[in-house]
């Protein structure tokens, strides 16, 4: 039994972190990738916007009380946020897993964060 619940929990973790690839295919292993941790947050990102990921890192962290006040909630785990150029998808999605992505770049207007 113990068994069984460690391979569902896999197979579950394994669908989250490929919904990039579900959903164009691409997985962009020519991209060299970076993580900025901040208390709460897990920012990932790739070569080339490293300045918008540290734009998000800092909203994310201004946003999360008034999100916690708004949501009634004292804690949260560490949030893992995904910000890429690739793959023509327009916004991004959060997952109940505690991941969101972002496509960033996508109409040629570079700045879309304010601080």
């Amino acid at each position: 039994m113990q068994l069984f619940k460690i391979l569902l929990l896999t197979t579950f973790l394994s669908i989250s972190w490929a919904q990039t690839w579900q959903w164009t295919g691409r997985t962009h292993g020519e991209l060299d990738w970076t993580t900025i941790e901040t208390d709460h947050f897990r920012i990932h990102h790739h070569q080339g916007i490293e300045d918008i990921a540290r734009e998000g890192a800092s909203i994310a962290e201004q946003v999360r009380p008034l999100l916690l006040k708004q949501m009634d909630l004292e804690d949260i785990p560490i949030i893992d946020i995904i910000f890429t150029t690739e793959d023509e998808i327009m916004n991004g999605f959060a997952q109940w897993m505690y991941n969101t992505f972002i496509w960033v770049d996508q109409n040629d207007a570079a700045i879309w964060l304010e601080d």
